[in-house]
């Protein structure tokens, strides 16, 4: 069934909205600022829908598809019904969503919540309408567009300029942010796409400035120009514990592009006293190929490091560095009797090293299971 053949339905939905309790109705946008008996009254309507959505008749999906469509209810219940149409996969759905999306005077939440469950309902002919609502007036709008275009993937190609431009000029610091983040997964590596991330990496928002980062190094060689810049952040004193550890793991994701400049830096990085960044840094050094080598002895010992972890990071670096030389610590690993985690990582790893030696220890393990 197409969009084209749904049209008449969601009309049809539109055009009946049946009163309902005064109980249920939008008098307050912030669920906080209902009372007691309302806020119960608005979380069993919203849990109806939830159940419903669990069916597969028609009468249910009526009364989901009228529940979105009836702008006097309490927003959560219609985005429970969102929810719940999105969950029976019901094509009905679809040009309902649309309608609210497009709909600027209606609640900002459900537009959201319709703007995310086109994405997932896979509608590309949606992708108009997102690109739209990237320029809509409620941040929330804006963000769940971007949001809906990253997961939509390689079909929002057309939409890279829009979101670059959100990268650069959004008020809204989420909204920079999903935008950042739906170009790491659309794959339009351009200049244009690549110049507004290097802007993203010196916003004022930390969030964006990873997200960008990750988006850069998607885009491998044309990403290369932010190389220098996450270095440079990483050089400064007041770089926060969430940004080394994602710049450390794009710079990773950039490989032997990054590896002459970056790893000296994940070197650097090995004896920080938080997991998450030994973790990001010993995994970048496992991307950098020969460059890495001079830090053999660093990574091995990151095999025996208190936290699970990096421990598991540590053996995907020897793993893909090839080190022979940690093979008898990976067997100790392996034969940890509390370490199911520890005996996997060092199976792979064994795996990845490959000699003779290293293959019949991973037999061995993978024999006595986990």
């Amino acid at each position: 069934m197409t969009l084209r053949h749904l049209i008449p339905l969601f009309a049809l939905l539109f055009a009946f909205q049946p009163a309902l309790s005064a109980d249920t109705t939008l008098d307050a946008s912030d669920p906080h600022l209902m009372n007691d008996a309302k806020r119960k009254t608005v979380n069993a309507r919203a849990a109806e829908m939830e159940a419903l959505g669990k069916q597969h008749d028609a009468d249910s999906e009526k009364t989901l598809l009228e529940t979105l469509a009836n702008k006097e209810l309490h927003h959560r219940i219609r985005s429970a019904a969102s929810g719940a149409l999105r969950d029976r996969k019901s094509e009905a759905a679809i040009p309902v969503y649309l309608a609210v999306l497009q709909d600027t005077s209606d609640n900002q939440y459900v537009r959201y919540s319709a703007a995310l469950n086109l994405a997932w309902m896979k509608a590309v002919d949606a992708i108009p309408a997102l690109r739209t609502a990237l320029q809509d007036q409620e941040a929330f709008v804006r963000t769940g567009a971007a949001s809906a275009l990253g997961l939509l993937g390689e079909a929002s190609a057309e939409a890279a300029p829009d979101l670059a431009k959100q990268v650069e000029s959004d008020t809204n610091a989420k909204a920079r942010r999903e935008a950042a983040s739906a170009l790491s997964r659309i794959g339009v590596h351009t200049e244009a796409v690549a110049a507004s991330l290097l802007k993203g990496l010196k916003d004022e928002d930390d969030w964006v400035r990873i997200y960008a980062a990750g988006a850069l190094a998607t885009m491998k060689e044309h990403g290369t120009a932010g190389i220098a810049e996450m270095i440079d952040q990483l050089g400064k004193p007041n770089s926060g514990n969430s940004l080394k550890e994602y710049y450390l793991k794009a710079l990773g994701d950039f490989g032997e592009l990054a590896a002459k400049q970056a790893a000296p830096v994940a070197a650097g990085a090995l004896k920080d006293k938080e997991d998450d960044i030994r973790s990001s840094a010993v995994y970048a050094l496992g991307k950098f190929g020969a460059e890495a080598k001079p830090y053999s002895a660093d990574i091995i010992k990151l095999l025996s490091d208190s936290s699970d972890l990096v421990r598991m990071s540590a053996a995907l670096a020897v793993g893909y560095l090839k080190l022979e030389e940690a093979i008898p610590t990976l067997k100790e690993m392996g034969t940890n009797p509390k370490g199911r985690n520890d005996r996997m990582s060092a199976i792979s790893a064994l795996g990845s090293i490959g000699t003779p030696e290293a293959k019949k220890l991973a037999e061995e393990f993978a024999e006595k299971g986990f």
